[in-house]
């Protein structure tokens, strides 16, 4: 665990005598391991979701978001890395491990992605972890807002829906985490802050993303 802030050097020159320009990047808190040690946990199905392994990535920074759930087809994979700009593409992958298809790339806009890796920072993306429903029910009381007043007691749960593995490398850190539905049960236990935080970063991540 540990505060980071990431210092970039870009080197620009062509006619004119070449000049640097330096580039600082607060990434946040970071809860990580060492990139060394990390192969023992991986958490991503990467057999069925048929990309590399982000430990194999050459970038500064790169955070990966798998969206899956019934009744989707395909796994869709929201990428944004970090050299000297931030990049964003998405590929849509065949759910099957034994499809014989190949992820497509799907064409994404690229604008304000300095805002969208801003807004998952503020959200703390490289120190949220996972919930599982157990720890949901166990440790947040739920709060909906009915007709006749606020309601704090009672069961909720989600049949099917939308699931996402995030993973993420910032230099020689990277970690994986896997988040169930967010976007509805933070509808529901308005005071769970990591359900927020969540379903936060999934929407700054996929923003503009149609």
């Amino acid at each position: 665990m540990k505060y980071i802030i990431i210092c970039f050097l870009a080197s620009f020159g062509s006619i004119i005598p070449a000049f640097s320009q330096k580039k600082e990047i607060f990434v946040g808190e970071i809860h990580g391991r060492i990139l060394d040690s990390f192969k023992r946990d991986e958490i991503i199905p990467y057999k069925e979701f048929k990309l590399p392994q982000i430990s194999a990535s050459k970038h500064r920074i790169e955070i990966r978001l798998y969206e899956t759930g019934f009744p989707m087809r395909n796994v869709i994979c929201t990428i944004l890395t970090y050299d000297t700009g931030f990049k964003r593409t998405v590929y849509s992958v065949p759910l099957f491990a034994d499809s014989l298809e190949k992820p497509q790339q799907v064409a994404v806009t690229r604008d304000n992605l300095d805002s969208t890796f801003d807004e998952m920072v503020k959200s703390g993306i490289f120190s949220i972890e996972s919930i599982n429903q157990d720890e949901i029910k166990k440790n947040y009381r739920p709060m909906l807002l009915e007709p006749g007043g606020l309601v704090t007691a009672g069961l909720f749960a989600v049949d099917d829906g939308v699931h996402y593995f995030l993973e993420y490398k910032v230099d020689k850190y990277y970690d994986q985490e896997f988040f169930d539905n967010p976007e509805a049960y933070n509808q529901y236990h308005r005071d769970n802050q990591t359900l927020r935080r969540q379903k936060e970063i999934v929407a700054a991540i996929k923003a503009g993303i149609n």
